[in-house]
């Protein structure tokens, strides 16, 4: 009598990475596109915040986290494959990898939050060491470069506000001694041509020497003479129309709106155009000039009436 047989199974290989690597990356890609279409697609930014702690989030890894997540996840995976079977040690080195990557992110971005708040503090501490600075009047008389970004900062916003402090206004005399000694500085130059503290000869002397873009703040300055203002809009297009566009929206300068209007007709411009609709709501565009614009469609048309009525009305 034959006896019952056990069935017989062929042994299975061992399990090595070669086994786990496509599990590992098929999970990987499958999560990275889902979060890309969660955050972009589906929820959008909001739920991104909520969940992952930024916007736009990055395509992978987004954080941490969610690497921590995906590791786990894997070695999950990989634990049911490797049930009943004989597996070598590499077989694990997929998803260890990618656990590494995980605490990797953690420590970088740890090391970079600490990195930004230390320049945070320095900033802070600099910035509060620049106000005490600022209040001695000798300071930005002897100041000379190099300088740091905040003390630069420190400089424009003086030059932008015409004032040292809260509470003390900036002199003509600071404003020379900060162009003679940073006006190395592009930024620097162009904020002294607009600074309404600067004084007529730092202004003509930007005029004849400062870059393009400095020579175009010249003209914008209601400080600057008449005739040093004139004088510039002989220089190429783009120094004339800056000029003659401040003058047209801000600035009483009757010859010189009407350079600039000599030289925007010449060019077929559209009749709404808003070189146009500044000349026309300037009182101080010629008289002429505003009867030409006031037969322009609206709203140049009736911005030149309004102006010209004003001027009845005088």
């Amino acid at each position: 009598m034959l006896g019952i047989q056990e069935p017989i199974t062929a042994e299975l290989p061992e399990l090595t990475w070669r086994d786990s690597v496509r599990p590992v990356v098929l999970f990987v890609t499958t999560a990275a596109i889902l979060h890309v279409a969660f955050s972009f697609f589906v929820v959008g930014p909001l739920m991104a915040i909520l969940f992952f702690g930024s916007w736009p989030p990055p395509i992978l890894p987004a954080g941490s986290g969610e690497l921590a997540i995906v590791a786990v996840i894997s070695g999950l995976i990989l634990a049911v494959k490797a049930r009943d079977r004989l597996w070598d040690w590499t077989y694990c080195m997929p998803a260890v990898l990618v656990a590494l990557w995980s605490v990797g992110l953690f420590i970088s971005d740890t090391a970079g939050e600490v990195t930004r708040a230390k320049v945070l503090r320095q900033s802070i501490a600099e910035s509060q060491a620049i106000e005490v600075k600022m209040q001695d009047p000798t300071f930005l008389m002897t100041l000379k470069p190099p300088i740091s970004s905040t003390c630069r900062s420190a400089v424009l916003a003086a030059l932008r506000t015409g004032q040292r402090t809260r509470e003390t206004p900036l002199t003509s005399a600071e404003v020379h001694a900060i162009l003679t000694n940073l006006g190395s500085d592009p930024d620097v130059e162009t904020f002294v041509a607009l600074s309404r503290v600067t004084s007529v000869d730092d202004l003509q002397w930007l005029a004849l020497h400062g870059s393009e873009d400095t020579r175009s703040a010249v003209g914008q300055n209601a400080h600057t003479p008449p005739e040093t203002r004139r004088r510039l809009m002989d220089n190429p297009d783009v120094v004339s129309y800056a000029i003659g566009s401040a003058a047209a929206a801000r600035l009483c300068d009757p010859e010189v709106n009407r350079i600039f209007w000599d030289r925007e007709n010449r060019r077929n411009l559209p009749k709404s155009d808003l070189a146009y609709q500044e000349l026309a709501a300037n009182p101080c565009t010629p008289k002429d000039i505003l009867h030409k614009l006031k037969t322009f469609p609206d709203p140049v048309g009736a911005s030149a009436a309004a102006t010209l009525h004003s001027h009845s009305g005088r």
